[in-house]
């Protein structure tokens, strides 16, 4: 497989079977078999989770709840809301 473009940096991490077949089909899907590119992803994510993790810090509000997270990301992303339905 060919390097990524870019300044990279090899490393070793040890996973169980299970974890390393779950990212190498993950990696097949989404990435055409880049495992490096999933991981890339990941370390994505929690780069914005630390930059929320660092705002709200600031803010100095409780922590969220979890459901309370997610919907302040959602607002953020843009994702509509699920209309309740009436019982």
């Amino acid at each position: 497989m060919k390097r990524r473009p870019g300044k990279t940096k090899t490393i070793g991490i040890s996973v169980t079977k299970e974890t390393l077949a779950l990212l190498k089909k993950r990696a097949n899907r989404l990435h055409g078999g880049n495992v490096s590119a999933l991981i890339t992803e990941y370390a994505e994510q929690a780069k914005r989770d630390e930059a929320f993790d660092r705002a709200w810090a600031w803010y100095g509000g409780p922590e969220p709840t979890p459901e309370e997270r997610i919907e302040i990301l959602s607002e953020i992303l843009g994702v509509p809301k699920k209309k309740k339905r009436a019982a």
